[in-house]
């Protein structure tokens, strides 16, 4: 399984970084920050989706 995490490079996105690191799953994670993932730029975030083509999807993106 793939996911996707959107946000990667805040609190929450770290936290699922240092999870997915300690796991010993079958789960292929990709993490995506603002530089390479911004929500905001919505045709390039679906490049990405199809890219990658997640089963899951984890916005942990922000506004602070």
């Amino acid at each position: 399984m793939r996911a996707l995490v959107l946000g990667a490079d805040g609190g929450l996105g770290n936290s699922f970084r240092s999870y997915g690191a300690g796991i010993n799953a079958k789960i292929d994670w990709v993490f995506l920050g603002h530089e390479n993932g911004d929500i905001c730029d919505y045709p390039n975030l679906l490049q990405k989706i199809d890219f990658h083509k997640p089963q899951v999807i984890i916005n942990a993106s922000g506004y602070t």
